[in-house]
């Protein structure tokens, strides 16, 4: 069931596997930082609201670079927010833009040193990312 829908971003949430799926859309290659912020604070509602136990991100045709001034604001505000929800994992299909996917790996080795209680992964395919959620 299709939960939200914006330029940037889609979600869907099935609630017989607690999943939340949220998939980046190409039209990321226009999105300024503080709309990349909107849309992860959005996510952090969605995962609380509808009390998601995993999380696949699908972020093979984003075009956006995360910052490192974004990567420290993920770490010192998303992640908080994460640790409070009901979520246990996260996974991630890869982006087919390298600089996207570069620094996408970032903020992920950025999120593991503050040793969260949900797993992380990244994998090249939406069925690799399904079979570990799984």
């Amino acid at each position: 069931m299709e939960i939200y829908r914006s330029n940037f971003v889609t979600r869907s949430f099935l609630q017989q596997k607690q999943l939340l799926i949220s998939t980046w859309l190409p039209f990321t290659r226009d999105m300024e930082e503080i709309d990349f912020k909107d849309e992860m604070l959005q996510l952090t509602l969605h995962i609380s609201h509808y009390k998601a136990n995993y999380l696949l991100t699908v972020t093979n045709n984003m075009k956006f670079t995360i910052s490192t001034e974004i990567q420290d604001w993920i770490v010192e505000i998303i992640l908080p927010m994460l640790e409070e929800s009901a979520l246990k994992k996260q996974a991630m299909v890869s982006p087919k833009d390298f600089f996207a996917k570069l620094s996408l790996e970032q903020t992920i080795d950025d999120v593991e040193k503050n040793q969260p209680k949900h797993a992380t992964r990244m994998f090249e395919s939406f069925e690799e990312a399904m079979k570990w959620l799984e």
